[in-house]
């Protein structure tokens, strides 16, 4: 079963706590409300040219994501919410540090009355147009938000241990302003290829990095041309541990720039960003456009990049910049109603993008991979 019976158990004693609590309201207060969403993601894809995001040439159906949200509602202005979310990711060497069902989201949100938000906990982490919904399959027209800029399995930061305040200005009219500032910590996974003893080839591995000290800010600026925002956001924190073992904490900051035009029809998107860490960079951008003719149909174009700009040293004379994303992708999606959604999709691919062991300056691997998902949220 795709949603594990741990999954069911926890969102059972999460409905039992707080149906308790709703029952313990005094009838001369606004009535609690408790309301419980969710999404559910089935994949089969296969590649070739080697492993991207654990598609194999064997094609796998062990891809996919669930997720059960529930919200209550103390007061129009108090909330706690709680997410429990379900992946998986076909042959990815990334699953052994995937839990079959992990916490998501676990936080408490109060609204003053001038509109400022503020939360508590665990939460998603404000940053570009897609951290937000990256799992949401009925959002958006490929199975995965753009790897480039928002990975998956590694260098993922999806979510915030800590506290975020968000306010809008002129709110309901032209040039509305969306700002989010927020701090804490969080992890991520690092897989690489590194060398592990003097004498032993070398190998493609993982751990766990933790960023501390996250100090970082994003801003929404909706235009008066209906459908259309720009977007910035950034954020810098100190890395420990990882494959590279940081014992002493490495600055690292990042950045994101975003337009994205959601009308009637139509659908365009870009985003850029770049990430510095010891000197090196990571430069990545992408542009997406869709077309939806009628209600039932869209069609998608998207193409990705990635670069890795290394400074000398290293075994390298001079400053080198390494080519690993090249992605360009096509997909159909067929919408049976407002909340399902089938999509087909194809990527063809040329970098070193890989989950394998790989030469950062050796030859440039083509090859191509094929998803096809079905989604449903409620």
């Amino acid at each position: 079963m795709f949603v594990s019976r741990r999954s069911i158990q926890l969102l059972a004693l999460v409905t039992g706590v707080l149906s308790s609590a709703i029952g313990a309201q005094s009838s001369t207060k606004p009535k609690p409300i408790f309301s419980i969403h969710g999404y559910l993601t089935q994949a089969y894809g296969f590649s070739h040219g080697g492993m991207v995001t654990g598609l194999t040439n064997e094609g796998t159906a062990d891809y996919g994501r669930a997720a059960i949200l529930a919200t209550y509602a103390v007061s129009p202005a108090n909330r706690f919410v709680m997410q429990v979310a379900h992946r998986r990711l076909g042959d990815s060497p990334t699953m052994q540090f995937e839990d079959n069902v992990k916490l998501d989201m676990a936080f408490y949100e109060h609204q003053f009355r001038d509109g400022t938000r503020v939360r508590f906990g665990k939460t998603v982490m404000p940053f570009g147009i897609y951290n937000e919904i990256r799992y949401a399959g009925t959002l958006q027209p490929f199975y995965r938000a753009p790897l480039s800029l928002y990975w998956e399995g590694t260098y993922t930061s999806e979510t915030i241990d800590g506290a975020m305040v968000s306010r809008q200005v002129r709110t309901g009219k032209a040039w509305e302003l969306t700002a989010d500032l927020f701090g804490g910590s969080n992890t991520f996974l690092e897989f690489g290829t590194i060398q592990t003893a003097p004498t032993a080839p070398p190998s493609y591995v993982g751990a766990k990095i933790q960023a501390k000290n996250v100090l970082g800010t994003q801003l929404w600026l909706t235009t008066p041309l209906e459908g259309l925002r720009v977007g910035l956001s950034g954020r810098r924190h100190t890395d420990f541990g990882g494959i590279y073992n940081r014992v002493v904490g490495v600055p690292a900051k990042e950045w994101t720039a975003s337009v994205d035009g959601n009308f009637e029809k139509w659908l365009t998107r870009a985003e850029m960003a770049e990430r510095r860490a010891q000197g090196v960079v990571v430069a990545s951008k992408y542009a997406q456009l869709g077309f939806r003719p009628i209600e039932l149909f869209s069609v998608n174009a998207q193409s990705e990049f990635m670069d890795y700009r290394l400074p000398p040293g290293l075994g390298l004379p001079s400053a080198t910049t390494v080519k690993v994303v090249r992605d360009n992708a096509a997909s159909v999606n067929l919408f049976l109603n407002s909340t399902t959604v089938f999509k087909l999709e194809a990527h063809t691919t040329k970098g070193l993008n890989v989950e394998q062991v790989v030469n950062l300056l050796g030859a440039v691997k083509r090859g191509s991979y094929f998803i096809s998902s079905f989604s449903v949220s409620f």
